[in-house]
């Protein structure tokens, strides 16, 4: 009984690819990021527009971020510390981000689809 066990974990395994479920990672870090940045720049407060415009997803060694300012925005951090906007995108990101992964690497191992 424990071969077939570890024989199912194994082809289990196996059905995720090589680099495919880092593919798939990618992929859904990338959208969630997009989506993060427009919820964050309906959330930003606007005088000039320049800091909505700012608000940028990049991708990072092991995750990504949101960045927003920089040398034309120098009100951001004082906006940012009285009215934070990234953090409640972001944190909504990681929760959408989470359930995507988990309900893509379901599907594989369920033999319903591809990583």
């Amino acid at each position: 009984m424990a071969e077939t066990t570890l024989a199912a974990a194994v082809a289990d395994l196996r059905k995720l690819g090589r680099g495919g479920l880092k593919r798939a990672a990618d992929a859904e870090l990338k959208k969630a990021l997009s989506e993060a940045a427009v919820s964050a720049r309906r959330l930003v407060p606007v005088r000039t527009g320049a800091l909505r415009s700012s608000i940028r997803p990049s991708k990072r060694r092991g995750g990504g971020a949101l960045t927003a300012g920089g040398g034309g925005v120098d009100y951001a951090q004082r906006v940012e510390a009285r009215a934070p906007y990234l953090r409640p995108a972001v944190n909504k990101a990681a929760a959408v981000l989470e359930k995507r992964l988990a309900e893509r690497v379901a599907k594989v191992l369920d033999g319903e689809g591809r990583i």
